[in-house]
């Protein structure tokens, strides 16, 4: 039987034996493409529209991969360290704006750190998270 028909998750990167298609929605290959699964405004452009014409990088150790865009101009660095679990079709991710530049940057603004449909366009995953606790 099917993991998922049990009510638990699937491996990673599993095929489901009826459909034939992987459950493995999103990968790191979401942050590989010209726009990743996060958005934000730079002197008031979308990040969708330059994020794919700056230089980008990529690095894995630690269980993390880190992704980094640096601005063409020198003065904006945007890095995203991207954890897998080898157990569950997952993704955890923090994304880290940083001023590599002598003056102030443009400004920057509309930060979204889950642009949904950058991530799984026609697709309609579950989201869990968490609401913190009583303190």
């Amino acid at each position: 039987m099917d993991a998922r028909r049990r009510g638990e998750a699937a491996p990673a990167g599993s095929t489901d034996a009826t459909s034939g298609q992987s459950d493995r929605l999103v990968s790191l290959d979401a942050f590989r493409g010209a726009q990743p699964p996060f958005s934000f405004t730079y002197d008031t452009q979308d990040s969708t529209q330059f994020l794919g014409n700056w230089k980008r990088s990529e690095a894995a150790g630690d269980g993390v991969t880190r992704f980094v865009w640096s601005d063409p101009a020198g003065k904006l660095k945007v890095t995203a360290e991207v954890k897998t679990f080898a157990d569950f079709p997952a993704l955890d991710w923090v994304v880290y704006l940083e001023n590599t530049g002598t003056a102030d940057t443009a400004m920057i603004d509309q930060i979204k750190p889950l642009h949904w449909s950058n991530l799984l366009p026609g697709t309609h995953p579950m989201i869990h998270y968490s609401k913190g606790t009583r303190g």
